[in-house]
């Protein structure tokens, strides 16, 4: 009769403690939410759930640095539509120097178009976050060497020499980044080039389109012999047709910075695009995070209602099954 009372008791015992763990998890699956209390639960589910964050957690920092690079593009674009503006006002500038109701403001226009090489030259030495724009992968100051007689550690700068025949004012200038491509992931297979190089924008050695501006500068205030024009200078027949062909260089260029622009606004397009539909991609992610994670809080509420009134039960049972005594297995 000891055994037997002793398995009745036993057995009463393990269904206890059963329907107590059930009501515990049920109890934490409505103050959390989350169906899964324990791996044992549903190991399957579980796996897929950690997945999901996984790839979540990717999707975010990938998209992280795709909007960022976004607005790093728009910068980009902004800066060269600047200087694409800046390079047209100056062929403006020459198409009316040539003009013969401009005589006696050759050396204004000069002085003026001097001003507006100075503006191209903060546009061409924009950041973005600290980041530089058009200096390749040297992308700080600190990665930019200055040597004699270049004086700052910006990726242009505009250089006052010595005067020749050739260049009067003796004005150059010098770049000092490189023309690598700057690449971002898009994924973890893809890159997409997120920059546009000095050479790409301003021809070779990254400074060819600078000499004819400063060709036009040398035009419009210094005479042929070299020396510096007087305000009421007019130009000769010889400087009218050199600063024409300065003015259809001009045209060359901005032809070539507004096709630039099509093409990072072509890149940044391409960049929106994976954003969106990472943005999607995620939303789907979270629907099935929660079909798999989440709590079904009817049916749980449920449980747990019959799960409190069994314990009730059970724990009436146990009551009586412990004050059983031995004369009570006797009878």
């Amino acid at each position: 009769m000891r055994v037997t009372n002793g398995l009745t008791v036993n057995t009463y015992l393990r269904n206890l403690e059963s329907i107590q763990n059930d009501k515990y998890k049920n109890e934490i699956r409505v103050a959390t939410g989350k169906s899964i209390v324990n791996l044992s639960d549903a190991p399957e589910k579980l796996v897929r759930v950690k997945n999901l964050d996984t790839s979540l957690k990717q999707n975010e920092n990938y998209r992280l640095i795709i909007d960022q690079t976004i607005r790093e593009m728009e910068t980009t674009e902004d800066r060269v539509q600047a200087i694409s503006d800046k390079i047209a006002d100056m062929r403006q500038l020459a198409i009316e120097a040539t003009h013969a109701g401009s005589s006696g403001n050759t050396y204004t226009v000069g002085v003026y178009v001097k001003g507006l090489l100075e503006d191209i030259m903060k546009d061409a030495n924009a950041d973005f976050n600290g980041k530089l724009l058009f200096s390749g992968t040297k992308t700080t100051t600190d990665s930019i060497e200055a040597v004699p007689p270049q004086q700052n550690s910006m990726p242009f700068e505009l250089i006052k020499g010595e005067s020749t025949a050739e260049n009067p004012s003796g004005l150059t200038i010098a770049f000092k980044g490189n023309f690598n491509d700057r690449l971002v992931n898009k994924d973890s297979k893809t890159t997409e080039v997120i920059n546009a190089t000095a050479e790409n924008l301003f021809g070779t050695g990254g400074t060819q389109f600078f000499t004819d501006i400063i060709r036009l500068y040398n035009k419009l205030t210094f005479n042929a012999d070299g020396t510096a024009r007087d305000v009421s200078d007019v130009l000769t027949k010889e400087d009218v047709s050199d600063v024409s062909n300065i003015q259809m260089g001009l045209a060359t260029i901005n032809e070539k910075l507004n096709n630039m622009t099509s093409q990072l606004a072509s890149r940044r397009a391409r960049m929106e695009n994976i954003s969106q539909q990472m943005a999607e991609e995620n939303i789907r992610f979270k629907e099935l995070k929660t079909i798999n994670e989440d709590t079904d809080y009817a049916k749980t509420t449920i449980d747990l209602k019959q799960e409190e009134m069994a314990l009730q039960y059970t724990l009436q049972v146990g009551s009586k099954i412990m004050q059983m005594s031995l004369m009570d297995f006797l009878r």
